[in-house]
């Protein structure tokens, strides 16, 4: 198949002979001018000086061959081609291009074998001789001058390029705003012919290996071209202009005034048609009606480009709006590109006169893997991991560590590649975009292989508070007024526990022992999802907004931040910190890498190669961002614990849950033993779980400060303690300076959970509750409000027989009452009813128990009935009670129970189950309480 450049320069047998006819007049006359410049005392430039014209590139030489004293010799010289699909010359300069030598009057000259110049084409007035070749990858030369001792010539080859070399820049992004002055730009360069002499950024040379380059700029505030240009041996030339703004302050690090405003989803494939989604919760007044809530278009610098469209919220379900008049604005459009680009909205809204605003939405479209891509990523990455176990014991962990990201850095497909802090990860960025890591960890800790032995001379060890402080006892992350006058407690007491290495970890994995403690042997009892092993995938980290404890003991990766351009490029990540990643135990195929793509290329997830006693594994990591965007809910104040290694080392985790809700995080700030974190993480447990007054941290919280790991003090082959260590003060000493620590970041008041969880649906969601059918959370309906803060819980009977919200709970003997407010909407009119009317059932009940709290409905409050402008989606007329409080004595039951559980339902149904389904009711509640 011809190369794509001898296609373009279309060279013809016809037009060659033309062009060489040409080529060789225009070299007489140089030839000529060259002569006449010798004999006025010019000189001619040297060979290495002579510039070749536009178009041309030198293959080989110039090279020069003598004839010596004795009989004619054949001399040999070799020389490669990138490309032999395009014209190619083979050029003969009788005496040397600077008449160095004596002119041939006879010569062979041969290529692969084949003669190429005779004898006949020299003599004394032959300066230059000229033959097209056909060459091939890898080609011998031969000279065999036949003529008088010192005579000789110099030979070179010279090729054909018209056509400019291939750029793509991959980061950043046309119209990325960064937050740091300086910039790494990266791409990748190709030109299969004459091959790449230069890549510039700005007119800054480039690193360029292989076919990747990277360059750094310094970016002026505002807005910034930088020109990518690159330059092949032919002197062809290609540029590309990359648009960076630079704000100290990005727009997409701001909150804006509309903190709900979310869009997905935010990645598309190139030439691929999706339909977005943005949507926000506007509460608003009835009385002035719905907000017109815009979508703009607008460019890097936060100017409008154009309006997109309008958020409703009518109930039109092709916009995405579920619900006429809940709060909700919703947008939907499909969207496609033909090229890799990011899209840039906002929403916005007038309220008093001022305009509202929502942080900068970001829509990417992306290439997806092509095979070939996939297949380079996983072999890269397991070919550095096998090196690295086979050099590590041949030439020790610094010169492996070396060896093996020198061979990471030639393959075609990295952009860039460097050691994490704490030499423990290589971290790669493939051409794709994609972030790949190989874990250099030994055995027996979380962030390495397989289980560590237990410690056989535990005796030895010191006590864990036996020396004074040596270092600050927490670190403490910045919290808002609001954050801090929110009650301090965990508001759902659904926890889950996920344990991807269990196999490896066991027995020295907390995960069963901390799913009893939350379970069978806590009152209340928490409802509990264990998963581990291979229950653990990409998806088992999804949709964590839903638990108010999370434990993941898994093994931790640390990324070389050298590998995230600034401002995380086209991944959003954390500027000027390493970034800290949980493996999953989805082990990464083709196939399950082509699945994944989404989150590869936004850098959501990434790619980590571990060596394993059966091999070579690459796992799916789970990055920073992809937290807030598979859980993108409030999380319910909860209590996050990673039981992995580096999971404290800086901040860049754990403000992704903070950041969504979540109150206490704690985790270990160096690479820790798994022996070592089972203790610490279920001696916290213990604490916080053992007494209902004690907080997560303070004097006396369930997070002991100042608990350093025992790793540095154990012989990594036998696992007992190392001899220096058996003093006490020394191993002190070495855990303080070496070890991990246990750390929080966070609140140090966090509580256990109120009795009963989200009485006043305050998260935003059923977080706490069980439900059935169209029970759901409202910030408003029609032109009802909560009684008190943002949130009520309704529940319906919407075409339904029924609508139910459940919860269990642990009601303790010294509960006096229930209190909850409520208000009846319904479609059914007052009167003499020909079937019966929908009815409210609020009670306790579990196995021998069925207390009936209250029972009323549309009967009973058909007096209390008025208008609203709430509309069901069946046809009819809407009214409601209005708000009323209840107070219900609960003292005996709670006494009969006895510190047992117990359910507490609200439900909507028919009495007796018949009737027709023509007209709805709902019951909306809020500010449900236990009072002891």
């Amino acid at each position: 198949m011809r190369n794509r450049k001898s296609i373009i320069g279309n060279f013809s047998n016809q037009n060659a002979r033309i062009r060489s006819r040409a080529r060789r007049a225009g070299q007489v006359i140089a030839l000529a001018i060259s002569l006449c410049a010798l004999s006025l005392g010019w000189g001619i430039p040297s060979p290495a000086a002579t510039q070749l014209p536009r178009g041309l590139f030198l293959v080989y030489g110039p090279a020069d061959f003598v004839r010596g004293s004795g009989a004619p010799a054949s001399d040999t010289r070799t020389f490669s081609v990138l490309n032999s699909q395009t014209e190619y010359r083979l050029q003969i300069f009788n005496g040397g291009m600077n008449s160095q030598f004596g002119r041939a009057s006879s010569a062979v000259v041969t290529v692969n074998g084949q003669k190429i110049i005779s004898p006949s084409d020299f003599n004394q007035h032959a300066g230059l001789i000229e033959r097209q070749l056909t060459p091939a990858a890898t080609n011998s030369l031969t000279v065999e001058l036949r003529s008088a001792p010192k005579s000789g010539l110099t030979a070179q080859v010279v090729g054909v390029d018209n056509e400019a070399p291939v750029i793509n820049v991959v980061s950043p992004l046309n119209g990325t705003v960064v937050s740091e002055q300086m910039l790494t730009v990266t791409g990748t360069i190709d030109d299969p012919i004459s091959g790449v002499a230069s890549v510039t950024c700005g007119g800054t040379p480039a690193i360029v290996s292989g076919s990747s380059f990277s360059c750094g700029q310094t970016l002026t505030e505002g807005a910034n071209a930088i020109i990518v240009e690159a330059t092949d041996r032919a002197g062809n030339n290609a540029s590309a202009v990359i648009n960076v703004t630079w704000n100290p302050v990005a727009p997409e690090e701001e909150q804006g005034d509309i903190p709900s405003a979310r869009l997905t989803p935010d990645v598309i494939f190139v030439g691929e048609t999706q339909p977005v989604s943005v949507s926000a919760r506007i509460p608003y007044g009835v009385t002035a009606g719905a907000p017109q809530v815009t979508l703009q278009r607008i460019d890097t610098a936060g100017n409008v480009l154009g309006v997109e469209g309008f958020l409703v919220d009518d109930g039109d379900p092709s916009q995405g709006d579920l619900l006429k008049g809940d709060g909700v604005f919703s947008f939907r459009r499909p969207y496609a590109a033909a090229n890799v680009e990011q899209l840039r909205f906002r929403v916005s809204y007038q309220q008093n006169g001022s305009e509202l605003k929502s942080k900068t939405l970001r829509l990417g479209f992306y290439n997806r893997l092509t095979d070939a891509q996939i297949n380079a990523i996983l072999s890269t990455q397991q070919s550095a991991a096998q090196s690295y176990s086979s050099l590590s014991l041949s030439l020790g962990e610094e010169q492996a560590r070396a060896a093996v990201l020198a061979q990471i850095r030639q393959a075609p497909s990295v952009i860039t590649a460097g050691l994490s802090a704490d030499n423990n990860t290589i971290s790669v960025l493939y051409t794709p975009g994609i972030i790949g890591a190989i874990n250099l960890l030994q055995p027996g800790i979380r962030g390495g292989g397989s289980g560590f032995p237990a410690a056989s001379n535990q005796s030895a060890l010191a006590p864990l508070n036996s020396l004074p402080s040596l270092m600050p006892s927490r670190t403490t992350l910045e919290m808002s007024d609001d954050e801090e006058d929110d009650e301090n407690k965990i508001d759902s007491r659904r926890a889950l526990i996920l344990s991807p290495f269990h196999w490896q970890f066991a027995p020295h994995d907390e995960s069963a022992e901390l799913a009893q403690l939350l379970g069978e042997k806590s009152c209340p009892s928490y409802e509990v999802t264990h998963l581990a092993d291979q229950q653990t995938s990409v998806e088992s980290f999804k949709n964590l907004d839903q638990y108010g404890i999370i434990a993941i003991i898994s093994h931790g990766i640390t990324l070389w931040q050298g590998i995230f351009p600034p401002a995380g490029g086209f991944h959003g990540l954390p500027l000027g910190l390493e970034v800290y990643g949980l493996a999953t135990s989805e082990e990464a195929t083709p196939a399950s890498i082509a699945q994944r793509q989404f989150d590869l290329v936004s850098g959501r997830i990434a790619l980590v190669t571990t060596v394993e006693l059966t091999g070579e594994k690459t796992y799916f990591v789970v990055l920073p961002t992809f937290i807030p965007y598979y859980s993108p809910g409030e999380f319910p104040n909860s209590l996050v614990y990673l039981g992995t290694c580096n999971s404290a080392a800086n901040d860049t985790m754990a403000r992704a849950f903070t950041g969504q809700g979540a109150e206490t995080y704690l985790g270990y700030t160096k690479v820790v033993s798994a022996v070592w974190a089972r203790e610490v993480g279920l001696e916290f447990f213990e604490r916080f779980l053992g007494d209902p007054m004690r907080t997560t941290g303070g004097p006396d919280g369930a997070h002991i400060p100042e608990q350093y790991d025992i790793l540095p003090c154990i012989d990594e082959d036998d696992g007992t303690i190392i001899n220096f260590c058996n003093n006490p003060t020394n191993m002190e000493r070495l855990r303080r300076s070496r070890g991990a620590k246990f750390t929080m970041f966070g609140s140090e008041e966090l509580e256990r959970p109120n009795l009963l969880l989200n009485g006043g649906f305050e998260t935003g969601d059923l977080d706490g509750w069980g439900f059935a059918r169209d029970s759901r959370v409202l910030s408003q309906l029609g032109d009802i409000r909560p009684v008190s803060g943002n949130y009520m819980g309704m529940v319906a009977k919407i075409d339904t027989w029924f609508g139910l919200l459940i919860q269990e709970f642990c009601l303790p003997s010294e509960a006096t009452r229930i209190e909850f407010d409520w208000n009846l909407i319904t479609e059914q009119t007052c009167g003499s009813f020909n079937f019966n009317p929908d009815e409210v059932w609020i009670r306790f009940q579990r196995p021998g128990l069925y207390h009936q709290l209250l029972m009323t409905g549309v009967s009973q409050q058909c007096s209390k009935l008025g208008p609203t402008t709430v509309n069901f989606p069946s046809p009819g007329s809407a009214r409601a009670t209005g708000w009323q409080h209840a107070s219900i004595d609960i003292a005996t039951v709670a006494q009969s129970i006895n510190s047992q559980n117990v359910e507490l339902r609200f439900e909507v149904l028919r009495a007796i189950f018949n009737g027709n389904l023509t007209t709805d009711s709902a019951i909306l509640i809020d500010n449900v309480k236990i009072v002891r």
